[in-house]
């Protein structure tokens, strides 16, 4: 199952069949709720880590929260901040991302 609005599984543990389709189900609406925390809010500025406090319980992978970003960032609806780094919950230091505000969305 792939969406026209983003790729969302890297199926990189060759899943096949229902558990194949209900991993890429939950990739696109993990990125469907980080893509509308960005819209509601436009003009803020959220690393990983924010977006995993904010969103999403410790059960959550922070390495699938930056797929997310990262998928999102590629379709064109997150534009990454190469100058501005914050400390993330970790302790190191992470880039920030912003809403792509010149792209139309439809979710």
């Amino acid at each position: 199952m792939q969406t026209d609005l983003f790729t969302s599984y890297y199926n990189t543990t060759h899943l096949i069949g229902s558990d194949l389709q209900e991993a890429e189900k939950c990739s696109i609406s993990q990125s469907k709720i980080i893509l509308a925390q960005f819209r509601l809010h436009p003009t803020s500025e959220y690393s990983p880590s924010d977006i995993h406090t904010l969103l999403f319980t410790n059960d959550t992978p922070i390495t699938s929260i930056r797929r997310s970003i990262t998928c999102l960032t590629k379709a064109g609806h997150l534009v990454k901040n190469y100058t501005k780094l914050k400390i993330g919950k970790y302790g190191k230091p992470e880039h920030v991302w912003s809403l792509n505000t010149s792209k139309t969305y439809k979710l």
